[in-house]
């Protein structure tokens, strides 16, 4: 099987399929003709100019339909698959959130048994994260890139549906927004970049059921990994947290006729020998489960059958105690050991937007009130982060008109 590529049975027999994409707008027979015109002209190139074109796809969509679609670039492919997937992978991914990407690689490849493990691990990407320039997955193995390939699929797909679903309505009346403007480069980071951290959350601190012996507790993962960052991005990983529980919350209520029907005879049994049951007092807990499965799962569900939906569910019936909720509860570093950050936070030390490229955006100033702020994760920002406000330029809020009212203002209207 082609590493990075997911081939279709016809496709690992021999033979070849339609192409995985298809276009929604109507081909004219013109159009066709060209088409196969330029398809035969492809066809014809030299092996080396085909392997060239593959090295200089955009993106991984663009790579998929090609390779599934031709014979003579699928062998080129093959030939040089390492560096291909590799060149497009890292294009694909972007330089502004390479950095994460590769800490996932590396996550994947730490024995998560291992307490000591795990900590040197967090130091590393502690130290390293000040040099991000110099990450390369050029020359990460085969297998691993072939991983992060899919991961990547799942980031490409969560990052589509949270737009959408933060981005579809107004988020100050709630009517349905007409045009929605494209991501701006420093939108596309902070997105992409919260992604790939919940990921390496996922890889490195999740835990599988509650009978099992915890190696972190909460305040742990919170100082370990959490306080890596300034509260503003802690806050984006939570927003992707709210998000991805909301997701999960609409497959529980949709399916919840036929996932609180009894076991069958054979079904899967958590770590106590009993049938998994369902529990109304334990949908959070069910939940956080299906969220401590990472990206890839949520993909998987969402482009899942009625039927496998309830299957999928049914088997995440377990209690995860909260493995990321608890630990965006917990008490910040700065506030824990009375840094300098504390002390601005106590005198109430004014912070104003600067720019979008670095630090934080306009929305965690305005919802702050303008001043240091070092708690995130907030319940009462519980409705911002509904439309992820932490994630976009100040050009966006703007044609919201979100900056124009003071934020007690805009909770108090959430609230009425």
């Amino acid at each position: 099987m082609t590493a990075g590529v997911p081939l279709t049975p016809e496709k690992q027999h021999g033979r070849l399929p339609a192409p995985v994409t298809k276009s929604k707008v109507p081909v004219t027979p013109n159009a066709r003709v060209k088409l196969e015109l330029q398809s035969a002209s492809l066809e014809g190139l030299a092996f080396e100019i085909q392997y060239e074109i593959l090295q200089r796809l955009p993106d991984l969509p663009s790579l998929d339909a090609l390779v599934h679609a031709s014979p003579s670039y699928h062998r080129a492919y093959v030939a040089g698959r390492q560096s291909i997937l590799a060149k497009v992978l890292s294009r694909d991914i972007g330089p502004d959130v390479l950095f994460e990407a590769h800490a996932k690689v590396k996550a994947l490849m730490t024995n998560k048994k291992d307490g000591s493990e795990i900590r040197r691990y967090l130091q590393d990407y502690r130290s390293t994260r000040r040099e991000p320039a110099s990450v390369s997955i050029e020359r990460v193995p085969l297998p691993h890139i072939a991983v992060l390939s899919q991961i990547q699929r799942a980031v490409r797909f969560a990052m589509k549906d949270f737009c959408q679903a933060t981005l579809s309505r107004h988020p100050l009346n709630g009517e349905k927004e007409e045009r929605i403007m494209p991501l701006s480069t420093n939108e596309g980071r902070r997105i992409g970049r919260a992604f790939y951290r919940f990921e390496i959350f996922c890889s490195m601190l999740g835990q599988p059921g509650f009978k099992v012996k915890r190696i972190l507790n909460c305040m742990d993962m919170c100082h370990l990994f959490l306080n890596h960052f300034p509260p503003w991005e802690v806050e984006e990983i939570a927003c992707v947290r709210d998000y991805i529980i909301g997701r999960y919350a609409q497959f529980f209520a949709k399916h919840e006729r036929a996932i609180t029907q009894r076991s069958p005879e054979g079904a899967p049994e958590d770590s106590s020998g009993d049938d998994l049951l369902y529990e109304d007092d334990m949908l959070e807990h069910y939940e956080e489960r299906c969220m401590s499965h990472g990206l890839d799962f949520l993909r998987r569900i969402s482009q899942a059958s009625a039927s496998d939906q309830v299957s999928m569910l049914r088997k995440n019936l377990i209690d995860t105690h909260f493995f990321l909720t608890r630990t965006l509860e917990e008490e910040p570093y700065d506030y824990v050991y009375r840094t300098n950050a504390f002390i601005d936070w106590i005198n109430k030390v004014a912070l104003r937007f600067v720019d979008d490229s670095e630090g934080p955006n306009a929305a965690w100033a305005w919802s702050n009130g303008g001043v240091v702020e070092l708690f995130p994760f907030q319940p009462s920002k519980e409705s911002p982060r509904k439309w992820g406000y932490v994630m976009w330029d100040k050009e966006r809020l703007d044609r919201w008109g979100v900056l124009e009212s003071s934020n007690e203002e805009y909770v108090r209207q959430c609230y009425d």
